[in-house]
């Protein structure tokens, strides 16, 4: 089995499944007020995706923000990071976007020392 966003681009009724769970956000219950109406904010997009994916959303500010099931391996998951900051004014603005891929760069740096990789060596000991 394929995971969304992991392994392929979600498919046109997941996609839709979320949209459906992001406009229940209008209902008052949204964290952000635009011209008098609620929309989601950035814990409730995570909660949506989570929801929409079958996923976890932690609840805390780990390295992932959603945690999607690998159903071929129990107990195993994909960690994605949900990012929703105007991105599509970006986009039609400048014709780009920006990733980030982490809301923990220096656990990710703590790993790596670990098995001795560091900013300095590791385009050059990784491939060792």
């Amino acid at each position: 089995m394929t995971l969304p966003f992991a392994d392929r681009a979600p498919t046109d009724e997941e996609f839709e499944r979320f949209r459906l769970i992001l406009s229940t956000y209008q209902d008052g219950s949204g964290m952000r007020k635009i011209d008098g109406k609620t929309h989601p904010g950035w814990r409730d997009f995570e909660r949506s995706v989570a929801a929409a994916f079958n996923g976890i959303a932690p609840e805390a500010k780990g390295i992932f923000d959603v945690l999607l099931p690998d159903h071929d391996n129990v107990g195993v998951y994909v960690g994605i990071s949900c990012k929703m900051r105007g991105e599509h004014r970006r986009f039609e603005g400048q014709g780009r976007v920006t990733i980030e891929l982490s809301n923990s760069y220096g656990k990710f740096w703590d790993g790596l020392a670990s098995i001795g990789l560091n900013q300095v060596n590791y385009k050059t000991d990784l491939l060792k």
